[in-house]
């Protein structure tokens, strides 16, 4: 029972959320995304995207780690940007313009761990990890 009040297992709950905010089947992984090219495990980083291109998520592992991201495979026009927070599972809205093709971005400087969460403005999707 104690292993259920640990702050993983709040945790996985949080991401379990964030993955059921957005379309789960047709979800692909997408590397071509990272334009940024890291050297060690540490900075490693791993992208997502809906196949049409109507949302992505981006795990990226440290606080204020800059990252360079290649936006042609998303769906064009508006897009909106969100820091997921794993340890809270909140999302923090992004006032960075994500219109771009090439995007660079840096995450908080609190803690590891985060997900960026882009989405094409006209889907109307709710918070990232607020489930309908």
């Amino acid at each position: 029972m104690d292993a259920m009040l640990r702050p993983a297992a709040q945790q996985a709950g949080f991401l379990r959320r964030l993955i059921e905010s957005r379309p789960f089947f047709s979800r692909i992984p997408d590397p071509s995304m990272i334009v940024t090219k890291y050297e060690n495990n540490f900075e490693h980083v791993e992208a997502t995207r809906d196949a049409k291109g109507s949302y992505a998520m981006i795990y990226i592992p440290n606080s204020g780690q800059r990252i360079t991201l290649d936006l042609r495979s998303l769906q064009s026009g508006d897009r909106l940007g969100w820091w997921f927070d794993p340890r809270t599972g909140i999302g923090q809205r992004l006032s960075n313009d994500l219109s771009a093709r090439i995007v660079e971005l840096q995450t908080p400087m609190y803690g590891p761990d985060w997900i960026l969460v882009i989405d094409a403005e006209g889907m109307n999707f709710s918070p990232p990890g607020v489930v309908d």
